[in-house]
């Protein structure tokens, strides 16, 4: 499985040089440059868990005071339970769904719709245990 924590700025945005930064703070994860219609794009990525955690403990040290503290706090359970490998079973795999639902933009019915029909009797066998 590949894991992948990315954020993305734009030469319009204030924050386009700062993802040069990251990579000194941290000391972990990689940055692109691409090109998106008119605009140029930087991009930081982490792709593995053992840098996620990096990551994860410097914002445990200094929380985010903004909105996003709540989508960190989902992340961070999301994170626990890949560490656990809890997403391999039916019901972490689910749970997985259901945080990253949350998280941000939430995930597009039409795909929702696929990863629920592709359980198919399972799934409904399952709820129907509850």
């Amino acid at each position: 499985m590949d894991y992948c924590f990315n954020v993305c700025y734009s030469t319009i945005c204030k924050g386009y040089w700062f993802t040069e930064k990251y990579t000194i703070i941290f000391e972990v994860g990689t940055i692109s440059y691409s090109k998106d219609k008119n605009k140029k794009l930087a991009t930081y990525r982490v792709r593995s868990l053992n840098e996620l955690s990096v990551i994860i403990n410097f914002f445990k040290s200094f929380p985010l005071i903004t909105s996003k503290r709540h989508n960190f706090n989902l992340f961070v359970v999301l994170y626990e339970i890949l560490c656990k490998k809890e997403h391999l079973s039916l019901s972490g795999f689910l749970k997985s769904i259901s945080i990253i639902n949350n998280i941000n933009n939430p995930i597009k019915k039409s795909i929702l719709a696929e990863i629920v029909g592709s359980l198919g009797p399972l799934l409904i066998c399952l709820l129907s245990s509850i």
